[in-house]
């Protein structure tokens, strides 16, 4: 069935699609004539059994309301869709594939028994009454999830779940008997396990990686936009140095070890794949999207990420080294012990990230959000701060020396302990901010024109005027 058989059986009000196809479809922007006269999308009891239902967004947008709610998915194959802002109370999905899915936030009384949810997205989804007996939600994404009110959780597949919050992040390193590393990701109560490169058939690889460039160039030959339909293949490996690949869509595949040096990535699409150790070193990556992949230990040195998207991802020992990151959106992102000395982040998004133990050594955050971001024990020394919003963020441990805070929003943040050696803190916003325990935070032309109000200095003391430094 194409889109537009399916957009007349659901103007004449037919309830029953079981067992139709479709795939790579915008249901809003496809029904928004139909349901012009309603503010709200519903697909409410209609029948999607059996279906296939491929990287289907059926996100409404534009504050109207998707209602799903009763709506039956059962054995329906709906992996790469997104149903985020949708409500779903008491949608069945029994025995449906939902690998790759962002699904919620509205899931109460929801039926996900024996359901494939590997790698899906549910954070900030009410799961109060959903039921996950015997589900499989490996690698699933659960922060900020009410799971202890879901039904059956105890019963389903959990490996490598992501439980809690953002910020109880924290990992560890530890070195094998072979010398390979293996990550273990903390999170919440469960813990996470990211294995060292796999080893593939490399004969297959190279056969896979010549077969999307040839598509790829018949596709940009037709002025086409190119979207590979090689998803959820192993190209671990692969060697795509040196290469145009401006807009080529590379969702849900495995890049692991894979080699991208010099290439024009411009425009490029690697949204959910795994690209752990992986080599950008070089590339034209402006306004790529990486977002909700996960990028462990892999190198952008040099590279152009200009206006790039990386929300959600997982960037544990990145190296972002000279990078242009201006005006990227790194909001969510985990990116402990990553290297981003010297990158340039003006403008930068990195609202509610983790960069425990980070460097960012003369990194240039001029004008970048910051907060709610988690900079304990990073290193900002020399860094350049002016006009950056760091409310509420953790600086615990940090080292900020000889960093320039001119103008910075330091409101509510933490600063306990942190170094601010030689720091230039010249007309810095200083509302509430903790700096008991910072050391190097003196009189001198660094704090001329502060703005302070219930500040806790060094020694315990609290500041309620600039007078008091």
């Amino acid at each position: 069935m194409d889109i537009q058989e399916f957009l007349k059986r659901y103007e004449a009000g037919e309830k029953d699609f079981t067992g139709i196809s479709l795939r790579g479809v915008h249901l809003w922007k496809e029904l928004s004539e139909v349901i012009s006269r309603s503010m709200e999308f519903s697909l409410k009891d209609i029948l999607f059994k059996n279906s296939e239902l491929l990287e289907i967004d059926f996100d409404s947008g534009g504050g109207v309301t998707a209602n799903l709610s009763n709506t039956n998915f059962q054995n329906a194959n709906l992996r790469g869709s997104l149903l985020y802002y949708c409500i779903l109370q008491g949608a069945n999905f029994q025995n449906a594939d939902l690998r790759q899915v962002k699904i919620g936030p509205f899931l109460r009384d929801a039926n996900f028994r024996y359901a494939n949810l590997e790698g899906a997205n549910l954070e900030n989804a009410d799961l109060e009454r959903a039921d996950f007996y015997k589900a499989n939600l490996t690698n699933a994404n659960l922060r900020h999830t009410n799971q202890e009110k879901a039904v059956n959780l105890q019963t389903a597949k959990l490996d490598g779940a992501i439980f809690g919050s953002l910020h109880d992040v924290s990992y560890k390193v530890r070195q094998c008997q072979n010398s390979s590393e293996e990550f273990n990701l903390y999170l919440g109560h469960y813990e996470v396990h990211k294995k060292t490169l796999e080893k593939n058939n490399p004969e297959e690889i190279q056969q896979l990686r010549n077969q999307i460039i040839r598509e790829y160039r018949k596709y940009r030959k037709n002025q086409k936009f190119f979207q590979t339909s090689f998803k959820y293949s192993e190209l671990a490996g692969a060697n795509f140095s040196n290469i145009n690949l401006e807009g080529i869509k590379l969702c849900n595949l495995n890049l692991q070890g894979a080699n991208f040096t010099g290439s024009n990535l411009k425009n490029a699409d690697f949204r959910y794949s795994n690209i752990q150790q992986a080599n950008f070193k070089n590339c034209n990556l402006t306004h790529a999207n990486f977002n909700y992949s996960t990028l462990v230990q892999s190198n952008f040195r040099g590279s152009s990420l200009q206006e790039a998207s990386f929300e959600e991802a997982i960037l544990f020992e990145v190296n972002f080294q000279n990078a242009n990151l201006r005006e990227a959106s790194l909001k969510y992102v985990m990116l402990d012990r990553a290297n981003l000395q010297q990158a340039d982040l003006l403008g930068a998004n990195l609202n509610f990230s983790s960069l425990v133990k980070a460097d960012l050594t003369k990194a240039n955050l001029r004008g970048a959000v910051l907060a709610d971001a988690n900079f304990t024990e990073a290193n900002l020394s020399q860094a350049n701060l002016i006009l950056t919003d760091l409310s509420y963020v953790n600086l615990t441990n940090a080292n900020l020396s000889r960093a320039n805070l001119m103008g910075a929003r330091l409101d509510r943040a933490n600063l306990n302990n942190a170094c601010l050696v030689w720091a230039n803190l010249e007309s810095a916003y200083l509302i509430e901010t903790n700096l008991r325990n910072a050391i190097g935070f003196d009189r001198g032309h660094r704090l001329f024109d502060v703005t302070c109000w219930k500040t806790i200095l060094p020694d315990g003391r609290l500041a309620t005027t600039s007078d008091h430094f």
